[in-house]
């Protein structure tokens, strides 16, 4: 997924691109609030990643309503030292998706994101299911089978059942 990050602290900035990359996500990174609302609004994201308080005359807040008022709708992740619930209300209400806290584990911060982000489309019409993985829920030939989702519901749904599958056909 191709996630923005707007933070100006070039150690946070440093770890969670690392840590992203590390989890298999492309980031681009802005360190102000100017080039990172003109990132946010001429090219897509599936999420972006967003400190409150930037330089460069836009902060988080201002970019996100910005973003909010030209109908954008990516999910957005408040990334900030202030703490307090009224600053934590006011990122929200902005149009925040969600809202962490400095400091933060990473493996926090990747888990809130990745909520925010669309579930992977599988394929919608085919399912590669092998016998290995079938062999003791349900009789397949040992072939690679290509299944519609119908056929695989199907399938999983009369796996632990073999014995009224085997009624049924007698």
């Amino acid at each position: 997924m191709r996630i923005l990050l707007v933070e100006d602290d070039p150690t946070v900035a440093g770890f969670v691109v690392k840590g992203l990359k590390e989890a298999g996500h492309v980031v681009e990174h802005s360190d102000n609030g100017r080039d990172g609302l003109f990132l946010a609004a001429s090219e897509t994201f599936d999420a972006i990643i967003l400190d409150r308080m930037l330089p460069g005359g836009i902060d988080g807040i201002r970019l996100l309503e910005t973003l909010r008022s030209q109908n954008n709708s990516t999910p957005v992740l408040v990334l900030s030292a202030l703490s307090q619930v009224d600053d934590r209300v006011a990122g929200l209400k902005a149009g925040g998706d969600d809202y962490l806290t400095k400091p933060f584990a990473f493996s926090e911060l990747l888990a809130r994101v990745e909520a925010l982000l669309p579930p992977a489309e599988p394929d919608p019409d085919w399912k590669r299911v092998t016998a290995a993985r079938w062999r003791k829920r349900a009789p397949v030939s040992p072939a690679v089978r290509y299944l519609k989702r119908e056929e695989m519901e199907a399938l999983a749904f009369a796996a632990p059942h073999r014995k009224v599958m085997a009624l049924m056909k007698s």
